[in-house]
Formats: structure tokens, C-alpha cells, sequence
């Protein structure tokens, strides 16, 4: 990084026509009146295409200038107290790559002035806003033609990254590369899920993705809340029962033909429900376990309190679940976790 401007180069600078690399605002953001994040928006768009503009120097924004004409500047000096602290905490998870910049303030004329800081920086990838913002599309990319910010056309995204890979040095292993890695582990089926799960409940704390930090808690430890909508990749057709008797064979014959012959079960004691299965993905594993160690085994019955009964019943309920629904509710996990890392 860049050591601070001297006053002697920050004049130098204000004194540069506006440019690619350099941009003049009257004032810093106020993230005190930042209703609907407007004032977010603007300074998450201005670095993201500041950082992705083509260039050779260290880019630039100067708060407390504003334009006398087209080719006039005045020094007006900032109001609002900004940090380069705050200004990284605004902008944490909100961008991808992690942007590298710095932020400080300078006396000149006794006025006081912001400097915002964008070395030529080696990304991965073009910066995006992972996030929707107003006046600012998610997973879009951005730079600088001349005063004006432009969405990137396919061509530019292009250009962009070539320069970026032409760049000397080294980019670290990054987030990216470690979502694609459990990405290319889920598609495997070499591990269990439950070993994925956790090896991702451990990133997503690294990384404060708060998100997919809850998904896998709600799977290791089972779902605790009663929202179908939210879990309905849980949510499957089985066969329940009141009654805590284990199924007869003749029971069972009755419910497989109809359901084979696609008609409503007619069993006594015994219905077909939609239910949402909330136990931890351990659970999960341990009964995919025994159908496979018992292939002669018809079901496994299980237990579930009402409150994940989709019909909101009150009795608690006896699950007799086959090893379809098993499998399916493996695979949904499994291919929702993928669908999550996706939108990372």
C-alpha cells in the first residue's frame, strides 16, 4: 500500500484534470443519514470501478472538491468523519474479491480533505458487488471511462481480466477457490456430508458468511424451527401413524399397492402426509446406514414432533420412511448446499 499523501502531491493532484484514475467528490459518504444504503451504494460502486479500471498508477478519489466548471476545481474542505476502519467494515462481504484500498485525511489551507486509495492490485477475478444495491446489480462488473462508471459489456469483462492475470505476482488461495473445492467435493459423493458440513460451518465463520454459517448448523444439528417453506428441500411424503405399533406385513402390502397403483392409502391407523424431516444430517447418514446393512429392511420408523407436520396436527407422529425418502432427502441436501455455494 501506498504510504499517505504530502501535501505537496496531494496539490499536484488536485491540480490534474479528472481522469480515469482520479475522481473528485464535495464530500465524503454520510453513513449517518444512509437511508435505504444510498450513500453505500455510491462508495461500494465507486471503488468497485475504480479498482477495475485498466491502468499503470494508483487511482485516486479527493473528498472536498467540488467543480467550479468543466475544467475548475474548488477546494471546500469535508464535513463528515469518516475512518479507514469504517469504510472497511462498510464494504467487508459486500464485494468480491475483497478490494484493496486505504483510506485517511490531510490538511490543506485548513480545510480538512479525503484521500481514498487504489493501488494496481492483482484480483482473481473483476470486483463485484455480491450484493444488490440501489443503482448497483449483483455479480456485475463496473469500471471507469473517463468521469463516468460503465457496466461492463462480455468484451470488457474480458479485457479486465486479462489484465488482471497479466499483472505480476501471485493471487493467495482465496474464497473462491475454496467454495469451488467443497463445490467439487459435494459432486464427488466421496465423503459423507455430514464431514462437508462441518469443514464448511468452519469457512463460513472464517469468511462471516452468515448465511451458509446457518444452513449447515441447521443440518448438523437438525432443524429447529417449523418453517416449510424455508426447508421444503426437507419436506417429503411419507407414511404416518398415531399409533406406536410397528406396520404389519399385511399393512404394509396394502400401503405399497397403493401407492404403486397411485391411490389414497386406506389403511387403518396408518396416512400419507408431507412432512418435514428435521432430524441432523448424522441422523440422516445413520439411516442410509442401515438400509444398506439390512437389505431385506422394509422401513425405518422414526419420531417427529408435530410441529413439523405440515397438516399442523397436535399428536406426535410415527414416521415410517423407506429408503427412497432417505436417499431423496440426502441428494436435497446435498444439492441445496451446492445451490447456496453457487450464490457465494
Amino acid at each position: 500500500m501506498n504510504e499517505m499523501l504530502t501535501k505537496n502531491k496531494f496539490l499536484e493532484i488536485v491540480e490534474s484534470p479528472k481522469s480515469s484514475v482520479l475522481h473528485f467528490k464535495k464530500d465524503v459518504y454520510d453513513f449517518v443519514n444512509d437511508r435505504h444504503f444510498v450513500n453505500t451504494a455510491k462508495m461500494v460502486k465507486d471503488i468497485i470501478s475504480l479498482a477495475n479500471t485498466i491502468r499503470n498508477e494508483t487511482a485516486y478519489i479527493i473528498y472536498g472538491v467540488a467543480e467550479k466548471t468543466e475544467t475548475s476545481l474548488k477546494l471546500i474542505g469535508i464535513e463528515n468523519e469518516v475512518t479507514n476502519e469504517l469504510l472497511q467494515e462498510k464494504i467487508k462481504n459486500k464485494v468480491f474479491p475483497r478490494p484493496v484500498f486505504s483510506y485517511h485525511e490531510i490538511e490543506f489551507n485548513n480545510l480538512r480533505f479525503g484521500v481514498l486509495e487504489l493501488p494496481v492490485h492483482k484480483y482473481e477475478a473483476p470486483l463485484t458487488s455480491r450484493i444488490h444495491l440501489k443503482g448497483l446489480a449483483r455479480a456485475k462488473v463496473y469500471y471507469r471511462s473517463g468521469k463516468n462508471k460503465v457496466k461492463a459489456c462480455g468484451s470488457d469483462v474480458i479485457r479486465i481480466n486479462e489484465w488482471l492475470k497479466s499483472l505480476p505476482g501471485s493471487v493467495n488461495e482465496t474464497l473462491s477457490d475454496k467454495v469451488n473445492e467443497i463445490i467439487l467435493r459435494l459432486t464427488k459423493n466421496e465423503e459423507k456430508l455430514s464431514i462437508i458440513l462441518t469443514d464448511l460451518l468452519e469457512l463460513s465463520k472464517k469468511y462471516l458468511l452468515r448465511d451458509i454459517g446457518e444452513f449447515c448448523t441447521s443440518q448438523i444439528l437438525g432443524v429447529k424451527e417449523n418453517m416449510a417453506e424455508k426447508h421444503k428441500y426437507r419436506v417429503q411424503k411419507v407414511i404416518v401413524s398415531a399409533s406406536r405399533n410397528e406396520m404389519s406385513f399385511v399393512q404394509y402390502d396394502k400401503i405399497i399397492k397403493s401407492i404403486n397403483n397411485q391411490e389414497q392409502i386406506n389403511v387403518k391407523d396408518f396416512e400419507e402426509r408431507y412432512l418435514l424431516i428435521n432430524h441432523s444430517i448424522i441422523t440422516v447418514e445413520h439411516l442410509i446406514e442401515q438400509f444398506n446393512n439390512r437389505k431385506n429392511k422394509l422401513y425405518e420408523l422414526i419420531q417427529l414432533n408435530s410441529q413439523y407436520n405440515i397438516q399442523e396436527d397436535s399428536e406426535e407422529l410415527n414416521i415410517f420412511v423407506f429408503e427412497s425418502n432417505i436417499d431423496s432427502l440426502y441428494r436435497n441436501i446435498q444439492q441445496k448446499t451446492i445451490d447456496l455455494l453457487m450464490k457465494i
